[in-house]
């Protein structure tokens, strides 16, 4: 069975994800500093929604699940949850010093805070990303001959993606578009 189409798919997913994490590192960084705790913040919040999505997929589908429609899905709400709420990241500020004010100038609280604030914006489409790579798998894992090559190519595809997502958010599309236009044009596509 020819999977180009869905390997495709997938590259685009990693596209969308990776485009969407460099653009919420611009966004967290504004409001953050450029520091190691603030990177590592974003980073932990982007693997942690990776690692549920996988997790929560692998507990939650069945085996009578349409993979298909459901992968359209998880990409569909990928991109309607940025665009829902990426024109409110310019209020990211004020919730912020929410934070630093509640946490009476506590270090350790802030970062706690700010992990936390972090991890609410990025969690569901990290989430629902996380989900779209094991439907893929278990699209294309369907019979036992060339099993490995279809897998390795869904992680293929996914990476360069991602890679490509990265490179063309970080260096045309921000500096070109700046960063509501570049999350705005990215999910547009995500939903297309």
């Amino acid at each position: 069975k020819d999977h180009s189409l869905l390997f495709v798919c997938i590259g685009f997913v990693g596209f969308f994800s990776l485009g969407y994490e460099i653009l919420w590192t611009r966004v967290f960084l504004l409001l953050l500093g450029n520091t190691t705790h603030a990177f590592s913040m974003m980073l932990g919040a982007y693997l942690v929604g990776i690692a549920l999505g996988g997790g929560l997929y692998g507990i939650l589908v069945k085996a009578e699940t349409d993979n298909r429609k459901l992968f359209t899905r998880l990409v569909l709400g990928l991109g309607l949850s940025i665009l829902l709420t990426a024109p409110f990241y310019d209020r990211l500020s004020y919730v912020f010093q929410v934070a630093y004010e509640a946490s009476n100038e506590a270090w350790s609280l802030y970062v706690v805070l700010s992990f936390g604030i972090v991890f609410i914006i990025m969690a569901v489409p990290t989430i629902l990303s996380g989900a779209a790579l094991p439907a893929v798998v278990n699209i294309v894992s369907s019979g036992q001959e060339n099993l490995g090559r279809r897998v390795g190519m869904v992680v293929f595809c996914n990476t360069l993606g991602a890679v490509i997502g990265s490179l063309l958010a970080g260096l045309l599309l921000i500096p070109h578009l700046g960063i509501l236009n570049s999350f705005q044009l990215i999910a547009f596509i995500n939903l297309m």
